[in-house]
């Protein structure tokens, strides 16, 4: 396994099969998988692919989001700043890359998000593999907006993964209640 190919990826419960992957569990039914990608094909990465470099989960995960960062910071996946979204805030879209949903799990991303928006906290929607969105925080009322917003935006792709939000505790990513 070629440990440059290795990148966090989050998907579904019904995209858990049988492989016995290292996952963790984000909430809203959605997991952080690893996979590897090699000529536009991606693999989910089981404990045994981790065997022959002698990798654990945890150094793998680490590896994971290393590969990820350098992904963000080359430009493969680009983050745009929108003026207007729900109730006529501004929002981020982080998108390019089959890989973008995972930004969010980046330790740096929470800060990133906060600054870019001029925020303490923020919302965060992973709709499908290839957006993240991110929204000031705000109370239920605009949490049901975002959720509104984000189904009648992002609601058609042919994989979704969830319309539940998320947050950020530190720098731990936390579905918020309510979804």
């Amino acid at each position: 396994m070629d440990t440059h190919s290795l990148y966090p990826y989050v998907v579904p419960k019904e995209y858990l099969f049988n492989q016995n992957p290292p996952v963790k569990s984000l909430g809203h039914d959605t997991y952080e998988v690893l996979v590897t990608e090699a000529k536009s094909l991606i693999k989910n990465v089981t404990a045994q692919d981790l065997q022959a470099p002698g990798l654990t989960v945890g150094q793998a995960q680490r590896l994971a989001l290393e590969n990820l960062e350098n992904v963000f910071k080359a430009g493969g996946i680009k983050a745009q700043l929108l003026p207007r979204g729900p109730m006529g805030k501004p929002f981020i879209i982080a998108g390019g890359h089959w890989a973008a949903a995972a930004v969010l799990l980046l330790p740096r991303f929470p800060d990133f998000a906060a600054r870019t928006l001029g925020v303490a906290e923020v919302f965060l929607s992973i709709p499908h593999q290839g957006i993240v969105m991110v929204f000031p925080k705000g109370d239920e009322t605009y949490g049901r907006e975002v959720r509104v917003f984000v189904k009648q935006n992002e609601g058609r792709d042919r994989k979704p993964i969830t319309f539940g939000l998320f947050t950020y505790r530190g720098t731990d990513l936390v579905p918020v209640a309510g979804d």
